[in-house]
């Protein structure tokens, strides 16, 4: 495998990660956002 095609596959990882995470931490936002916003019963 040329590194070239391994550097491509790595940035790509990379990238597919980060959204991976912020795609977390949004959901992990918006579950925390629903509980506080619920009244308390």
């Amino acid at each position: 495998m040329p590194p070239n095609r391994l550097s491509k596959l790595l940035r790509k990882l990379k990238l597919q990660s980060i959204l991976f995470v912020i795609f977390w931490y949004y959901l992990d936002f918006t579950m925390l956002f629903d509980l506080k916003s619920q009244p308390e019963s």
